[in-house]
């Protein structure tokens, strides 16, 4: 099973959710989008499935080296 990747970007109270195949997809997109200046914020969440029937979403931070 794929994990599933969010790229999400907010403006005000708008939310818009692009769903991506790869984070190296998330990462091109999330620069895209920072690049237009439309969102205040745009970040990166992984679906993580726990053992048994818990879930949760997590936000990826920024791959810095």
């Amino acid at each position: 099973m794929n994990p599933r990747i969010l790229v999400v970007g907010r403006s005000g109270s708008t939310l818009n959710k692009f769903e991506q195949a790869s984070l190296q997809s998330a990462f091109n997109i999330k620069d895209f989008l920072e690049q237009t200046g439309d969102y205040e914020e745009v970040s990166i969440f992984q679906h993580s499935r726990e053992e048994g029937p818990l879930s949760e979403w997590v936000k990826l931070g920024d791959l810095e080296n």
